[in-house]
């Protein structure tokens, strides 16, 4: 009788187990690995693949089925607008000195950088002689008629006392006698503005009525107002023809004067605080304060460059620098740099992630209307505070949904499926 094969004896079978169950345990892994990995990466924005031919959005988009995107609410936020504008140390008021005579200029009393009160003398000019004679010769006859007139009403006057002559002829000796007054008083306001400029009246000094010799003749040209010599364009000897140039500049206060770009203006008055920073002193933060605004605008000098395009249209401000400031940094007058002021507003925002495609303060972002459908709108950029970027568009307002990531993948009349980072979106609640 022959004997039944033997069973699988128990060791044999161990093998087999442990392998189907480290099988079962690998397509676990994989299920696992698929669906909590592979799946939440495809569909991911920041993933490589998302934007490829083959992402997420291109295969819903295949399968006309809607997109999900992750989008945010228009907020109305406090922001804070932020305005630099690129400018220089220089002086609120150039005030030139001229020369009211022509002439030899004869002595020169002070040179650049030199600071100055009003009322110093600051160059000698000599007129030359023969314009002073002239006006010496016109006063000395003016002075003779004026003495002949008084003679003449003198002598009418008595005349009338004794009823020798009439009236007419007495006032008529009068009015003569005014006339040459006045012509006298003229004659010698004449040759005193020749021997000095009525620069000098600045300090209450009245012009001299006394004769002064051909040979010292001089006239002083004085500082009309406090300040700093910042050029000096007269020379000693220098014969002064063209009374028209200036022969020195006066700066009174240094300031720091700042090109504003056109887009603001309105929105910098005087009394307005801002900083300032200088390129000679980058350590140096400089409270100021807008002390004047240009009522203009004009365009800005252009840079060297081989493309520069049209230049920007700036308005200027000038701003305060403390004394003591100036003084303790030796602030010189061409030092640039830049200025910043820094103004609080509300404003519509959305999350910097939101924009797109932006340049020279203008950008898009994608919204998603009524029927779940995205629209590229169009918006100007305002400021940013916080992650949040403010904006002014006709199209996009508080409250609308924009796009946050993966907008690159997406094109305007998708269909899609809205949720943020804190919970679903309805369809209806927007």
């Amino acid at each position: 009788m022959q004997s039944a094969p033997n069973a699988p004896s128990e060791p044999s079978r161990l093998p087999l187990l442990a392998g189907f169950r480290l099988s079962l345990l690998l397509l676990i892994a994989a299920v696992v690995f698929v669906l909590y990995v592979l799946v939440p990466t495809y569909a991911s924005p920041n993933s490589r693949v998302y934007a490829s031919h083959l992402g997420y959005p291109s295969v819903m988009r295949l399968l006309h089925r809607p997109i999900q995107v992750e989008v945010e609410p228009v907020q109305m936020r406090p922001m804070v607008r932020t305005i630099a504008a690129e400018g220089a140390i220089t002086y609120l008021n150039e005030i030139p000195v001229l020369s009211e005579v022509p002439g030899v200029v004869t002595k020169v009393l002070v040179e650049e950088g030199e600071r100055i009160q009003r009322g110093k003398v600051l160059l000698h000019v000599n007129p030359g002689g023969h314009t002073t004679r002239m006006f010496e010769l016109r006063r000395q006859l003016t002075q003779a008629e004026l003495a002949y007139a008084k003679l003449q009403m003198e002598w009418q006057q008595k005349l009338n006392d004794r009823n020798l002559t009439s009236k007419a002829v007495l006032e008529a000796a009068k009015a003569n006698l005014h006339r040459a007054e006045a012509a006298s008083k003229l004659a010698m306001e004449e040759y005193a503005h020749t021997l000095r400029s009525r620069s000098v009246t600045v300090t209450g000094e009245p012009p001299p009525l006394t004769s002064v010799p051909v040979a010292t003749q001089k006239v002083e040209i004085v500082a009309t107002t406090n300040g700093t010599v910042i050029r000096r364009k007269v020379q000693l000897g220098e014969n002064l023809i063209d009374l028209r140039q200036p022969l020195l500049l006066i700066g009174d206060q240094l300031v720091f004067r700042a090109n504003v770009d056109q887009r603001y203006a309105g929105l910098l008055r005087i009394g307005d605080r801002g900083q300032s920073y200088l390129r000679a002193r980058p350590w140096v933060v400089i409270p100021a304060e807008v002390i004047r605004v240009a009522p203009y605008v004009q365009p800005a000098p252009q840079r060297a460059s081989s493309n520069p395009g049209p230049p920007p249209f700036t308005f200027a401000v000038w701003m305060s620098i403390s004394a003591s400031v100036l003084a303790e940094q030796n602030l010189l007058r061409g030092m640039n740099g830049y200025a910043v002021f820094e103004r609080a507003y509300t404003a519509p925002a959305v999350p910097e992630s939101a924009l797109m495609r932006y340049s020279g303060r203008t950008g898009t972002v994608l919204t998603a209307d009524d029927s779940n459908h995205l629209q590229l709108k169009t918006v100007t950029y305002t400021g940013a505070e916080n992650g949040w970027v403010a904006i002014e568009s006709n199209d996009v307002r508080e409250g609308n949904l924009v796009v946050v990531n993966g907008q690159t993948a997406l094109k305007p009349g998708d269909k899609v499926i809205m949720r943020n980072s804190l919970q679903s979106i309805p369809t209806g609640d927007r």
